[in-house]
This record gives C-alpha cells, structure tokens and sequence, in this order.
C-alpha cells in the first residue's frame, strides 16, 4: 500500500468524533503529566489536544456568534 492512500485511509478513520476524544484524553492526559511532573514538557500534550479538540467541530459551529 503506498504512503497516499494509507494516509487517505487515516485521514478518513480519524473523524471529527474521534479526533474530539483523542484531543479529549490529550488535554485529560497533559493536566494530569503537570500535576504529577510540573517541571516537564507536559504543555506539549495539553496543547495538541487544545488543538485538536477544537479543529473537531465543523466550521459552522465556530463561525456563528
């Protein structure tokens, strides 16, 4: 299988749902890292599950106000 279409087939198995639970256990996974080891990079998975948590949602929900 070539790089392509193994990542046309990621890019369609990791949907919206569950890139707002990966993003979910990062953000639950990053707080818990800084509690138990405050001096360590911990951020950087606390940040990658912001991101992704909130690039979940479809863009319409985002852009009403």
């Amino acid at each position: 299988m070539r790089f392509s279409e193994r990542l046309r087939a990621f890019q369609a198995w990791f949907n919206p749902k569950r890139r707002r639970r990966a993003g979910v256990a990062l953000i639950v996974l990053g707080l818990v890292g800084m509690v138990l080891n405050p001096e360590s990079r911990w951020s950087l998975v606390l940040g990658t599950g912001i991101y992704w948590f909130f690039t979940a949602w479809p863009s319409g929900v985002r852009d009403k106000r």
